[in-house]
């Protein structure tokens, strides 16, 4: 009797450990293909990329890094050429419009506040006032990020205050924002040229 009465008992528990391994399985096989396509757009979607050949024609000319151009562009706006800042910054660069005025003269170019929206003036100026950034801070690029974030009037005021800076070195950044600013794009140079290592050879 014993032994016929198991006997159901472990058919059934067979059956249900068989069924539990099936939609193992199956959740295995889900889990892995909705992981792969997550990281395939991810790429595209959480990374993004765009605008190459302006990015490269203006870096080539102002001799800025273009995984550096990138990563204001990601940083700023996130590759969104009609993005508009609570204070007004605007494009793909985040410029804001006296910043674009004063650029506009040093470059001798005309400026409209509706040219900001246009990706390729907008790349171009921040890529020039990337460049002029870098020249004044002697090719320093975590002070060219920060200025141009913060502005260079609050980086200059930053360098002469004994707080913040260590005989003309700085040491600490007091605003929060621009604290974050400058490591996040720096980190992102090193994904761009990772995840886009072909497109950031500017061609000679």
């Amino acid at each position: 009797m014993k032994s016929e009465e198991k006997g159901p008992m472990a058919r059934r528990k067979s059956k249900r450990s068989n069924r539990k391994i099936i939609e193992m399985v199956i959740l295995f096989v889900v889990g892995t293909w909705l992981l792969v396509a997550a990281l395939k757009a991810g790429t595209d979607l959480a990374v993004p990329y765009d605008y190459d050949e302006i990015i490269e024609t203006y870096s080539k000319e102002y001799k800025v890094e273009k995984t550096l151009v990138a990563a204001v562009i990601y940083q700023e706006s996130r590759y969104r050429p009609a993005a508009v800042s609570s204070v007004g910054a605007t494009g793909l660069m985040q410029i804001m419009p006296d910043t674009a005025q004063w650029l506009s003269s040093k470059m001798n170019v005309t400026y409209k506040k509706s040219d900001l929206m246009d990706p390729d003036y907008n790349i171009r100026m921040g890529t020039y006032y990337l460049n002029y950034l870098l020249k004044k801070y002697n090719g320093d690029e975590k002070l060219a990020l920060a200025a141009y974030n913060a502005g260079p009037g609050n980086v200059d005021g930053w360098l002469r205050d004994e707080r913040y800076s260590d005989g003309g070195n700085l040491t600490e950044i007091p605003f929060k924002e621009t604290r974050d600013y400058v490591p996040n794009v720096i980190k992102m140079k090193d994904v761009y040229q990772s995840l886009y290592s072909g497109r950031f050879q500017v061609k000679p």
